[in-house]
């Protein structure tokens, strides 16, 4: 996946008259800041320098994980909007803003007219302007608001249809995770994205929050097929991944040599309306194995989590697999073949 060619524009405006080894340096402040001090609530990003920093390293990486999460959202839900037009979302209220990353990619999967971002730190809502400047004319015009979304706040006017949050809760303390989370519930009209690390604790908070909404009233529309309890065991984790090319300056200052870099992911949406009924299917959640005949799959559907082979000797249900990918729903509940 590659960013917006406009989005690619504004981050080299970022560059101008700004030192890259210097810039490689602060991403390296950052990275150390963030493993040793997410979880506390400390400001992790302190000055414009690391502002830009953090947009040329982090921002291709969120852009990627939130589109591909709502294009999963948008697959789940386009039968639905068949019948309720009106639950079709735009406006968006980003919390936790950032420098925009969530906004571009929720801006590239739905018809927005009105946008919130909602960002504790000057310095990432000056970067943020920047970047929304190259956007179309509703970022343009998104409203930012200088707001702490771990504290209480007046938030007037904030409300939106659908309201996003990307890598927010790994930073909170544990005590102020219910009021963030009350937070989006109640900024929330229609839906929901939340997305967090890929990773055993980034899952933890992700499974947090699916309960957390699900005991609110809502239903679960990706990457889970229900809303039942999540059938993982403890020491497993539900993530996805997708793969974003690198930009020559992403490179150097992320001391890497690869043309790309695999951003994962683990993310939850749910929908504020009793009517939703997600139906049946399942969603493969690890890489398919392919080999000689043979395709095995992992998926997790309300009926638990399950794998399988499917053979080539169901050529139609063969083919599917072959091009069937980590993430992708997987529709057909009655293979037969595990052996």
């Amino acid at each position: 996946m590659n960013i917006p060619y406009e989005m690619q524009e504004a981050t080299e405006k970022l560059l101008e008259k700004r030192s890259i080894l210097n810039i490689r340096n602060c991403v390296s402040s950052i990275c150390e800041r963030y493993n040793n001090d997410s979880g506390h609530g400390k400001v992790l990003v302190k000055n414009e320098e690391e502002a830009v920093s953090y947009a040329i390293s982090r921002m291709p990486g969120t852009f990627g994980a939130v589109k591909s999460a709502a294009e999963a959202v948008r697959e789940a839900l386009e039968p639905f909007w068949e019948e309720h037009r009106d639950m079709i979302p735009k406006t968006l209220t980003d919390v936790g803003s950032g420098t925009g990353a969530a906004v571009w990619a929720i801006d590239s999967c739905f018809e927005l007219e009105k946008i919130n971002c909602l960002e504790r730190e000057n310095a990432m809502i000056e970067i943020g302007k920047h970047m929304l400047s190259y956007g179309d004319e509703v970022m343009k015009n998104a409203t930012w608001i200088r707001e702490d979304a771990a504290k209480e706040g007046e938030r007037r006017n904030m409300s939106a249809d659908l309201v996003t949050a990307s890598y927010i809760m790994n930073e909170l303390k544990p005590e102020d995770r219910d009021s963030f989370l009350k937070l989006l519930w109640d900024l929330s009209e229609k839906m929901i994205i939340l997305l967090e690390p890929g990773t055993k604790i980034g899952f933890r908070n992700i499974s947090y929050a699916r309960e957390f909404f699900i005991d609110k009233g809502a239903k679960v529309v990706a990457p889970c097929t229900h809303s039942s309890p999540c059938p993982l065991g403890k020491d497993d984790w539900c993530h996805f991944s997708c793969r974003m090319q690198r930009s020559k300056v992403q490179k150097f200052v992320k001391g890497g040599d690869a043309p790309y870099e695999d951003e994962k992911f683990s993310y939850v949406a749910v929908l504020k309306d009793a009517g939703y009924d997600s139906g049946e299917g399942s969603r493969i959640i690890r890489h398919p194995v392919i080999s000689k005949g043979c395709v095995e799959l992992k998926t997790c559907s309300v009926s638990g989590c399950e794998e399988f082979k499917v053979t080539s000797r169901d050529k139609a249900l063969f083919k599917t697999a072959r091009k069937a990918e980590w993430g992708d729903r997987w529709e057909r509940a009655d293979h037969l073949d595990d052996r």
